[in-house]
């Protein structure tokens, strides 16, 4: 099987960057992990006014090694299932 961009059902091309779909876990011990199909984003802060997706989101940009400005939360602000570009 071929491990590539195409296999994951997580990412998506989108214009100049890509989707990604991430289930964000608060209040957990920080650490972004693969579970069958889903990327997993477990992240310290409690799901209070945005603190959750915003550590998530820079969950993200440190795995991706991009600028935490770069990603951007496309859906799901009020959601455990979150869609973010990179």
């Amino acid at each position: 099987m071929e491990d590539d961009f195409e296999t994951r059902a997580y990412l998506r091309q989108a214009g100049d960057g890509v989707s990604v779909t991430v289930l964000v876990r608060p209040r957990s011990r920080p650490l972004i992990e693969l579970a069958p199909d889903t990327l997993v984003v477990r992240v310290a802060a409690a799901a209070v006014e945005g603190r959750a997706t915003d550590e998530a989101r820079r969950a993200l940009a440190r795995a991706a090694r991009v600028p935490a400005s770069r990603v951007t939360l496309v859906s799901g602000a009020r959601s455990r299932t979150k869609v973010f570009r990179i």
